[in-house]
């Protein structure tokens, strides 16, 4: 037997075709933390990772049977763990998640705070995938997010999402809809923090309907609005085709011993 020594060279970097890529631009290879968790704790132990990006950390803590704490300050990486663990564990895994918007309160206090940071919570009400990993700033020409669904084997749809985290007129019906067919979208998606209007309803309404061959012929509403109260309450929901998981699939983890008390 070999004993390792401090400088590894067996565990393989990940390149851009590996199958545990994420498409988070920090993520770390499994084997690399499986490693260090392995030489470090016992089962049951507490793993804290403070700045838990993609979740690779707390994947492999949850494969070894320890307790874990994952810390970040994006959405974007919160959604993304939580995608992950749920591919990888299934039901398997249970956690107690912090720090999220529990309530409208909560949101409007959020969007006041960090208007970005509400962005990235409020399109993962809807699962889209943001425009931008990482920082994201800049010219978006209107796109903060996007939900994607197969029309047929190669072809590939788009629904624009967009975020309000302040007053909304009618006119945000009008720009919204032309920026879906600028960009060739085939719907468009407001969501909003404060009530639509009735003029931007009918606007909604005026826009028409697209239709979807390979999903039994249905036809959906071409722009929807969708209110942060209705979304955490589950009164609302998107009209659309079933979507494409917009980040990449985890792959799912082999049955593991009983999970660690919560703590």
């Amino acid at each position: 037997m070999i004993t390792v020594g401090d400088v590894w060279t067996d565990i393989d970097r990940l390149n851009q075709t590996a199958k545990e890529r994420l498409g988070y631009p920090t993520q770390k290879p499994q084997a690399l933390l499986e490693r260090i968790i392995e030489a470090s704790s016992n089962k049951g132990d507490v793993v804290l990772d403070p700045f838990c990006g993609c979740g690779t950390t707390v994947h492999a803590a949850q494969k070894l049977g320890r307790k874990w704490i994952g810390i970040d300050i994006t959405y974007l990486a919160i959604n993304l763990i939580k995608h992950r663990l749920e591919d990888a564990f299934g039901s398997e895994v249970q956690y107690e998640e912090k720090g999220q918007p529990t309530d409208f309160g909560s949101a409007k206090a959020l969007a006041e705070l960090d208007k970005w940071q509400f962005q990235q919570w409020a399109l993962s009400l809807v699962d889209a995938r943001p425009l931008k990993e990482g920082d994201g700033k800049g010219a978006d020409r209107g796109v903060d997010g996007m939900l994607y669904f197969y029309e047929s084997k190669d072809k590939r749809n788009k629904i624009l999402v967009q975020v309000k985290g302040g007053g909304v007129k009618r006119n945000d019906i009008s720009t919204l809809l032309g920026d879906v067919n600028n960009q060739k979208f085939v719907a468009g998606i407001l969501v909003t923090l404060e009530p639509s209007t009735k003029p931007m309803r009918e606007e909604a309404v005026d826009a028409g309907r697209y239709k979807s061959t390979i999903w039994h012929d249905r036809d959906y509403p071409k722009i929807q609005i969708l209110t942060i109260e209705g979304l955490m309450s589950g009164k609302e929901r998107v009209e659309a085709p079933p979507q494409m998981n917009p980040f990449a699939k985890a792959p799912r983890e082999g049955k593991q011993e009983k999970q660690a008390e919560l703590i």
